[in-house]
């Protein structure tokens, strides 16, 4: 193992991804592998971007604001998600005389051979590549438990004797929906469930949960369920839910979900939604077109696979991440994953890329 105190460890800076889950990763793989780490908030609008991209603004030194913001001592990393922060990584990467390295995670956005590595998982159906890796799992680990999370599901649970079960509930998404025929379907499942185990449920609302959802375990389950519906005001018992339960259920509309349930290391069962007609869509068409031509297409940047969260729900079954419903409960998980099983891979890359 390299010397892992902080004057040994890499220096990165973080540009900030619009998405709360792709910075939640960011923040996460700079805390791991790196020492000093320094965040930038401000983002580029959509616009901007494009027009950047067309303008061919990479190939320009960084000016303006941005020459005083991203300044000296340069970074030997610079972490990126999503498309909208390239053209700065790579600007940054010029002006450091090419020593800053470039990691980005979860799908580009652009073109892969800028890139110095690519950090994906299983949904974004990424083609293989020299500077791609794919973990199995997206790099979410379970929040910190606030001693107000965990005393609200400790009073609400006072009294409860049985294995309890959390059911982390999401909602609509770009790829599916949580409408009525999923409601249904769902509380018939965890009802099931309850009687046949006499678990106890733990039901957590997100702020996409549609309030049926809530009503039909309600309705169904009665006293064999505590129903936490999403409140901005309230206490939130989702990090104790996933700390303190026995087994976990979550529906399968959220990598970012599914990675912090997997990585608590608890037994994880996923709750299926049904797929949007867009989604289903997007996935026909890209089979009008062979798989090599879609991976060329990619690879340059020219095509966006279309999400497939139910292959990242596979990948986690195959480990033993990840379970049928009805055997939540049948013991505890033979090897869970861990932050740094996950990182181990993409260690290795950066190491051998700043080698070079």
């Amino acid at each position: 193992m390299p010397d892992s105190s902080p004057s040994n460890l890499p220096s990165c800076w973080v540009l900030a991804a619009p998405g709360a889950g792709d910075q939640r990763q960011l923040l996460t793989l700079a805390g791991q592998l790196c020492g000093g780490v320094r965040g930038f908030e401000d983002i580029d609008g959509i616009a901007k971007v494009l027009a950047d991209r067309v303008s061919g603004a990479a190939r320009r030194p960084l000016s303006g604001e941005k020459a005083g913001r991203y300044a000296p001592p340069w970074p030997d990393l610079v972490l990126i998600a999503g498309g909208r922060s390239v053209l700065d990584a790579r600007r940054i990467r010029q002006a450091s005389g090419h020593r800053s390295r470039i990691v980005a995670i979860g799908r580009p956005w652009a073109a892969y051979a800028p890139l110095d590595l690519i950090v994906t998982t299983p949904q974004y159906r990424l083609p293989s590549a020299g500077n791609v890796v794919e973990i199995p799992l997206p790099l979410n680990a379970p929040p910190a438990v606030p001693e107000g999370s965990r005393q609200r599901l400790r009073e609400a649970l006072d009294g409860v004797e049985a294995p309890t079960v959390g059911v982390l509930l999401g909602g609509d998404s770009g790829s599916f929906r949580f409408g009525r025929r999923a409601i249904e379907r769902i509380s018939e499942q965890l009802t099931g469930l309850a009687e046949e185990s006499g678990a106890h449920l733990v039901a957590c609302g997100s702020p996409r949960t549609p309030a049926g959802a809530l009503d039909a375990l309600k309705s169904a389950l009665g006293d064999r369920a505590t129903l936490f519906p999403w409140a901005p005001d309230a206490v939130n018992p989702y990090p104790a839910v996933l700390a303190d339960c026995d087994a976990l259920a979550v529906t399968g509309d959220s990598a970012s979900m599914l990675a912090e349930a997997c990585l608590s290391g608890k037994p994880v069962a996923v709750l299926p939604l049904h797929p949007r007609r867009r989604s289903v869509a997007a996935r026909a068409v890209g089979g009008l077109v062979s798989e090599s031509t879609r991976n060329a297409l990619t690879r340059r940047g020219l095509w966006l696979p279309a999400r497939d969260l139910p292959r990242l729900h596979a990948v986690a079954k195959s480990h033993g991440w990840v379970r049928p419903l009805s055997r939540l409960l049948d013991g505890p998980v033979a090897n869970p994953p861990t932050l740094e099983s996950l990182l181990a891979p993409v260690r290795e890359r950066i190491e051998a890329s700043l080698r070079g």
